[in-house]
C-alpha cells in the first residue's frame, strides 16, 4: 500500500519524505539503544517489536522507490541532456545505510523471542541494502555507498548470524551481476577480518561453491567474466586468505572457460609475489612457491593463446 501511494509522490515530495523516514529512524534506534543502556532492571521487548517491524519494512520499500525514482531520473536527464533533472538522494542515503548498520549491530534476540521473527527484519535490512548495491552507479562511482553497503551486510552476517541468506544473494549476484564481482570480493575480505566463525565459514562455503562451478563457452558470459574478476579481486586483496583456501577453488584453473583460465593465473601469479615478500623463508612457504610456479609454467602449454599470453605476462610482471 505505501509503496504504490509513494511512487505517485513528485520527486521532491520523495526526498522530503525519505528524509523523514531517515530521521525517525535514527531517532528510534537512539531510543533503542538507550533502552538497551537502562535495561540492567530489565528489557521490555514487547514495546520495540512492532515499531522494529515497522521500520524495517518502511526502509526497504523507501529504498525501492528511492532507486526506482533514481534510476529512471537518469534515464530522463540523459534523453533530454537535463541533468539537473535527476533525483539525488545521496546525502540522504548514505546517513539511512550507516543507520541500518547499527539496527543490525543491537542485540535483535533480546526483542524477538522467534528466531523467524529476527530473520525477517534481518532479512529487511539486507534487502534495503542490497537494493542500492543493484544499481550499477552506487558501485563504480560511489565508493562511500559502496563501502557503506558492504558494512551493513558484513554487520548482518556477525551480529546476526545472517549466514544462509546472504550466501544466497552472493551467489546470485556472481551469476547475474557482472559489476557486483570486486564488490563481493570486499565483502569477503570483511567478513574474513572479522574472525568470527560463522562468517569464516561462510566465506569458505562461497569459495567452494564458487570453485566447483563448471564454465564453458556454453554458459552465460555474465557468470563466467563476473566469477574471473571475482577471483582476480579476492587474491589481490585478500591474498593470504586466498592461499590458505587455494584448494577450494584451484580446480578452476583447469576450467573449460579461458576467461576463468586466465583469471587463476594473475591469481597464482598474486599469491607468488605474496610469498616471495613475506619474511617466512621457511621450507613450506619454499615448497608453496616452487609448486605454484609449476602451476604458472604449465599455462605455458595452455590451448588457447590468451592463456598463455597473460601467463607470459604475470612472469614479466614478476620478474620486475
Amino acid at each position: 500500500m505505501f509503496y504504490s501511494v509513494f511512487s505517485h509522490f513528485s520527486a521532491s515530495s520523495k526526498l522530503k519524505l525519505i528524509g523523514l523516514i531517515q530521521s525517525a529512524l535514527a531517532k528510534h534506534l537512539q531510543n533503542l539503544k538507550s533502552a538497551f543502556c537502562a535495561s540492567k532492571n530489565g528489557f521490555e521487548a514487547s514495546e520495540w517489536r512492532s515499531s522494529c517491524e515497522m521500520y524495517a519494512v518502511l526502509v526497504y520499500q523507501a529504498v525501492c522507490i528511492a532507486e526506482s525514482s533514481s534510476g529512471s531520473s537518469i534515464a530522463t536527464a540523459a534523453k533530454t541532456k537535463a541533468s539537473n533533472s535527476a533525483f539525488d538522494w545521496s546525502h540522504i542515503r548514505i546517513a539511512l545505510l550507516e543507520n541500518l548498520k547499527l539496527f543490525a549491530s543491537f542485540s535483535l534476540g533480546r526483542i524477538f523471542d522467534s528466531s523467524a521473527d529476527r530473520e525477517s527484519v534481518t532479512t529487511c535490512i539486507v534487502k534495503s541494502a542490497h537494493k542500492v548495491l543493484e544499481n550499477p552507479e552506487n558501485v563504480t562511482k560511489s565508493l562511500i555507498t559502496r563501502k557503506a553497503v558492504l558494512e551493513v551486510l558484513c554487520e548482518c552476517a556477525k551480529s546476526q548470524g545472517y549466514y544462509q541468506g546472504l550466501k544466497v544473494f552472493v551467489q546470485q549476484d556472481l551469476i547475474y551481476s557482472e559489476h557486483l564481482a570486486e564488490p563481493i570480493a570486499e565483502l569477503m575480505k570483511m567478513l574474513f577480518e572479522t574472525e568470527d566463525s560463522g562468517c569464516l565459514e561462510l566465506c569458505e562455503e562461497i569459495l567452494k561453491s564458487i570453485g566447483s562451478q563448471r564454465f564453458n563457452s556454453q554458459e552465460s558470459a555474465t557468470s563466467t567474466k563476473s566469477a574471473a574478476i571475482f577471483f582476480a579481486k579476492f587474491s589481490s586483496i585478500c591474498s593470504k586468505e586466498a592461499l590458505r583456501t587455494l584448494s577450494l577453488f584451484i580446480e578452476q584453473l583447469d576450467s573449460e572457460a579461458y576467461v576463468i583460465r586466465m583469471a587463476m593465473v594473475e591469481v597464482i601469479g598474486v599469491l607468488i609475489y605474496y610469498l616471495m615478500t613475506q619474511e617466512d623463508r621457511s621450507d613450506n612457504v619454499k615448497a608453496q612457491t616452487k609448486s605454484l610456479f609449476f602451476a604458472l609454467e604449465e599455462r605455458f602449454h595452455d590451448t588457447n593463446s590468451f592463456v598463455r599470453s597473460k601467463t607470459l605476462q604475470v612472469c614479466c610482471d614478476l620478474a620486475k
